[in-house]
């Protein structure tokens, strides 16, 4: 009865820590998306392509700082994937 009392409370501890999702939790792509549509006044396809850029471009950590403090929080060596995907996915309709 003790050890199963104990492997509960192990289990609750951590699926407690786990729905918690600290910085390093994957930011979910629809939220990502919606933040996208709301900086640049972007269409859903237009959200969604960059957000599948930068999600291809960059690791959990530096997607969390794009998406809380936008790419500036970056350093500058780490923008240009970034720029180049909002310019192709806004700008895609756009060829002549």
């Amino acid at each position: 009865m003790r050890r199963d009392v104990g492997r509960v409370a192990v289990a609750a501890v951590a699926l407690l820590l786990a729905s918690c999702g600290g910085d390093d939790a994957e930011l979910p792509r629809e939220r990502f998306v919606e933040r996208t549509r709301e900086r640049y006044d972007a269409d859903p396809a237009e959200a969604l392509c960059i957000t599948d850029h930068v999600y291809d471009d960059y690791d959990r950590a530096a997607v969390r700082a794009i998406y809380d403090d936008g790419i500036t929080s970056l350093t500058k060596d780490l923008w240009d994937p970034y720029f180049y995907s909002v310019i192709t996915c806004l700008t895609a309709d756009e060829a002549p």
